[in-house]
């Protein structure tokens, strides 16, 4: 993640305090709110954002003696499907 913050500076007997750009850190703040009201739409959670996340991560379904399964909820998978219809997994795809 970039810094949001200028560093003091060490100099001898202490620090320099950054000086700062007051129009830059408005900027910086109207960024940083409006990505922030963006999530807080959502309804969810960090815990529930991670979630979709991982989910959405492509993971390669694992071959069993039944045929291929899911390797998150271990249903079985459907060939033509890019999802697993019972948890939402994200299939891995082969490159053709």
């Amino acid at each position: 993640m970039e810094r949001l913050t200028v560093p003091d500076k060490k100099i001898d007997g202490g620090l320099r305090r950054a000086i700062i750009d007051v129009r830059e850190v408005r900027k910086e703040a109207m960024t940083i709110y409006w990505e922030l009201k963006k999530y807080k739409d959502t309804g969810l959670t960090p815990e529930q954002i991670m979630e979709l996340k991982e989910r959405d991560t492509a993971k390669k379904p694992v071959q069993t003696e039944d045929g291929m399964v899911c390797p998150i909820c271990g249903s079985k998978a459907v060939p033509w499907s890019r999802f697993c219809d019972e948890c939402g997994q994200r299939w891995w795809e082969e490159e053709d």
